[in-house]
């Protein structure tokens, strides 16, 4: 019966904590508190308490038998003299606070020993053993253990993240991917070319065409051929769609056959040129686009003549009048707001309203009966600020 009743009394009997110092020490008693910044507080069996700073710890004994490192982490190299150990506390009274205590888990990783007293909703106040009290906010405790077994969680003692949100099941049939002859989307236009100046000019190279006549029943071939096209173009930007310039277009080529005719059994060289100049309306789609298209509508002044071209040269017939309408249209491509390169074509109806004439035999004319020209022309452009 002795041996029952002391077998007892000893698992009755509250386990030791023990703290092992670097020098080889060993402190039994009960931890009432401990942080891994401040150290460790220890109760010996006495009632006096001893405080230990967190490098002068190698590990901590609880009484349950398991064994935790030092609050600052693993001892560094022996130092060759006497481990220096945190100084002892001067002996205080025997303990106020008698029996189990209760354990205050902090959120740092710490835990405070002793009496819980109060616990509210914004803390708790614990009366150490020594008779003094603490109060430690709701924010800073992990968990509450009591001397009686139970247990109060009252905040997780690391943040845990939010769980992954799930994306809601598809309604309809399950998701069989794209067809299998999908396009791939188309990439936006590039955009950001837009002219760095509010004008523009351009300057063309082509062939000129000609139908109708002069008039009179002067067929057009009688007096020019086919010719080599200039083209001059500048002006200002009402809006960037929208340009109001002026042109010039030069064309240089063979007398037609009447003159060539004529010059031939003179001795001469003869050759034809036409100059029309005027206003252009112009409307470019996509102005800011890397390839842009455009139309432009025009009016202006005609001349057609034909002079000789070796020796003295002087002009053998001269006709003038009015480009009554003027249509073009192109393409520019631009690879900066600079310089663009493109396509241009266009058609006018011309009507002259004089001729002057010099001999080498042929009969003097005059326009009573006017008659209309048309002009077909094609070719590359080059332009400044597109």
């Amino acid at each position: 019966m002795l041996a029952i009743l002391l077998a007892a009394a000893l698992a009755a009997a509250p386990a030791q904590d023990t703290v092992v110092i670097k020098d080889g020490t060993r402190v039994t008693g009960t931890i009432v508190e401990e942080s891994p910044s401040t150290g460790v507080t220890i109760q010996l069996e006495d009632g006096t308490l001893r405080r230990f700073d967190p490098d002068a710890i190698v590990r901590i004994e609880r009484g349950g038998g398991a064994r935790q490192a030092s609050p600052a982490g693993p001892p560094q190299s022996q130092p060759s003299g006497p481990a220096a150990t945190a100084p002892q506390e001067p002996r205080s009274a025997p303990p106020v606070v008698q029996g189990p205590l209760d354990t205050v888990f902090l959120v740092s990783g710490g835990r405070v020993r002793g009496r819980v007293i109060e616990e509210v909703s914004e803390g708790v106040t614990i009366q150490l053993p020594d008779g003094t009290t603490r109060r430690i906010p709701a924010e800073q405790i992990a968990r509450i253990a009591y001397a009686d077994g139970s247990v109060r969680v009252r905040r997780e003692p690391y943040p845990r993240p939010p769980p992954p949100r799930r994306p809601p099941p598809p309604a309809g049939p399950p998701y069989a991917g794209p067809p299998p002859y999908a396009q791939p989307a188309q990439a936006r236009p590039q955009r950001g070319l837009a002219p760095i100046l509010p004008v523009y000019a351009s300057f063309g190279l082509g062939g000129i065409g000609f139908g109708g006549d002069m008039g009179d029943g002067i067929d057009t071939g009688d007096v020019l051929e086919g010719q080599l096209d200039l083209w001059f173009e500048g002006g200002a930007r009402i809006t960037p769609a929208i340009g109001l310039g002026l042109y010039l277009d030069v064309g240089v080529g063979d007398a037609g056959n009447m003159y060539r005719d004529a010059c031939s059994a003179a001795g001469l060289d003869c050759m034809s040129s036409t100059v029309k100049f005027g206003v252009l309306l112009r409307h470019t789609w996509g102005a800011t686009s890397p390839v842009g298209k455009w139309l432009a509508v025009g009016t202006g002044f005609a001349a057609a003549n034909v002079t000789t071209s070796n020796g003295d040269s002087h002009e053998l017939v001269s006709y003038t009048g009015h480009e009554m309408l003027r249509l073009m249209g192109g393409v520019d491509l631009r690879s900066n707001p600079v310089f663009g390169v493109g396509l241009y074509g266009g058609v006018s109806w011309t009507t002259y309203t004089r001729i002057e004439e010099e001999g080498l035999g042929l009969p003097r004319r005059s326009i009573d009966d006017r008659g209309l020209q048309p002009l077909f022309e094609a070719g590359v452009r080059f332009t400044l600020f597109p």
